[in-house]
C-alpha cells in the first residue's frame, strides 16, 4: 500500500511540475500549483507514516500534525492576497514540521530492537533530507536578497538539488524494494 502512495507522490510532483512549467511559460505565473500541491503532497506523506509508524503514539502525532499542516495551509491560502503567488512561509513551517516528525522516524526505527520496514526509512530520509535542505536554502533566500542577488539566486537552487536528491531517494528505494521482493 505505502509503495503505490509513494508512487502517487512521486508521480504528482511530475504532472504538477509539468503543469506548473506550462503556466509559468504561458502565463507567467505557477503558484496556485505548488500551494495545492505541497500540502496534498504532505499530507500523502504522512499518509506514509502513519501506515508504516512503530506505535500508536506515533499514530496520533500523525494525525495531530496532519490537522495542523492543514489548519496552516488553509490559513495562508485564505489570508494571502494571492492564490497566483507561491506561500513560501507556510511551505517553510510545515517542512521544518515534517523534517522534525522524519527524523524522530528514523531515530525511532534505527533504535529499536523490532523490525523495521527498510523502505519507510528510505522514505522518511528522502523527506529529512530534502526538507532540511529546503528549509534552509529557501529560508536563507529571502535574506540574502537583501545583499546580493546572485547568492539569493544560487540558493535557490539548493531547492532543485534538494529536489532531486529527494526524487532519486525514492525512485531508487521503491525499485530497490521491488526487485528484494521478486
Amino acid at each position: 500500500m505505502a509503495e503505490k502512495l509513494m508512487t502517487i507522490v512521486i508521480w504528482i510532483n511530475v504532472l504538477a511540475d509539468l503543469i506548473a512549467s506550462y503556466l509559468a511559460d504561458h502565463y507567467g505565473s505557477n503558484g496556485i500549483v505548488y500551494n495545492i500541491l505541497t500540502p496534498l503532497e504532505k499530507l500523502l506523506t504522512l499518509g506514509i507514516y502513519y501506515i508504516y509508524a512503530p506505535n500508536r503514539i506515533f499514530k496520533k502525532a500523525i494525525i495531530g500534525v496532519s490537522i495542523l499542516i492543514l489548519l496552516i495551509s488553509l490559513i495562508a491560502f485564505y489570508f494571502s492576497s494571492s492564490s497566483r503567488v507561491f506561500h513560501i512561509q507556510p511551505f517553510l513551517w510545515t517542512g521544518l514540521i515534517l523534517a522534525i516528525l522524519s527524523y524522530m522516524l528514523i531515530r525511532k526505527y534505527l533504535t529499536s530492537k523490532k523490525d523495521f520496514n527498510l523502505l519507510a526509512v528510505w522514505f522518511a530520509f528522502a523527506n529529512l533530507l530534502y526538507y532540511s535542505m529546503v528549509v534552509s536554502s529557501l529560508g536563507a533566500q529571502s535574506i540574502a536578497v537583501s545583499f546580493s542577488l546572485e547568492l539569493a539566486r544560487l540558493l535557490g537552487y539548493g531547492n532543485d538539488i534538494a529536489y532531486s536528491l529527494w526524487s532519486l531517494i525514492l525512485l531508487i528505494s521503491v525499485l530497490w524494494i521491488k526487485k528484494l521482493k521478486a
